[in-house]
């Protein structure tokens, strides 16, 4: 029988999986979707364990919001230059300009890239799995029906 706690159980853990997923795409291959894909999982899956955080002050998932907050700004720092970028570029065609604005963008797209590359590769995903797994078997543990 399906209960909150079974359903809440099944939605972290799906969260959680798409997060570690996205994680490891984006060390393989980092464009425009999978740093889309990342700051989806990591908004998605902050967003639940705040959720469970006002459902239970003891939860430990402030932990695990804690260890994704550098990874979600980093991300989102080069997202938003690539935003900004396709944007500008649409406009420059638009008016038939030539592309000096979104060129310049795309150098600082570049060394925000080179930047995030470095981050994304050394940053380790581990602590969020332990934050992670402590939050879950708080979860399997919560006095929920």
């Amino acid at each position: 029988m399906k209960t909150l706690k079974t359903e809440l159980i099944a939605c972290f853990d799906q969260l959680d999986t798409y997060v570690h997923l996205s994680f490891l795409e984006m060390q393989r291959d980092c464009r425009k979707g999978t740093i889309h894909a990342l700051r989806v999982a990591l908004k998605r899956f902050r967003a639940l364990l705040q959720m469970l955080d006002a459902l239970d002050p003891h939860f430990a998932g402030k932990p695990a919001i804690k260890k994704l907050k550098p990874l979600f700004e980093e991300a989102g720092k080069l997202r938003a230059l690539q935003i900004l970028d396709a944007i500008l570029h649409a406009q420059e065609e638009k008016l038939q300009m030539e592309h000096v604005h979104s060129a310049k963008i795309r150098q600082r797209i570049g060394a925000q890239q080179r930047f995030f590359d470095e981050f994304i590769h050394s940053y380790s995903i581990a602590d969020i799995r332990e934050a992670s797994l402590q939050a879950r078997s708080h979860l399997l543990h919560l006095g929920l029906r």
